[in-house]
């Protein structure tokens, strides 16, 4: 069976955070081609940018946007520029790494 017809998503949204490279930009690139709008949230925006036109030609639509996801005022940005462009959100890839030397992972508290 024909990718595109065993996982149509047409018409829906997601956000791919670190979908600039690696991992998450191969997700977007998946996702893209089962019919769902795409944005890219990145700290690297030009890396981003050009995710974002590879997605594009596969005819759906893509959004390019910088976005620390250590930083609430960006995630707060992030949503807001995805609902005013997209109108919703029906995918969240949480690809991105955190944390690091400021918040390890062992000294977490829940």
């Amino acid at each position: 069976m024909e990718f595109n017809k065993l996982f149509d998503l047409k018409g829906k949204t997601a956000i791919v955070t670190g979908g600039a490279n690696g991992i998450g930009k191969a997700t977007a690139l998946r996702l893209a081609q089962a019919g769902v709008d795409i944005v890219i949230a990145d700290l690297k925006l030009d890396d981003a940018k050009v995710v974002a036109e590879e997605i594009e030609k596969l005819g759906v639509k893509a959004l390019a946007i910088e976005c620390n996801i250590l930083k609430d005022e960006g995630l707060v940005k992030l949503v807001d520029e995805v609902m005013k462009e997209f109108g919703a959100i029906h995918i969240l890839i949480n690809n991105a790494g955190g944390g690091g030397r400021e918040n390890p992972f062992n000294r977490v508290t829940v």
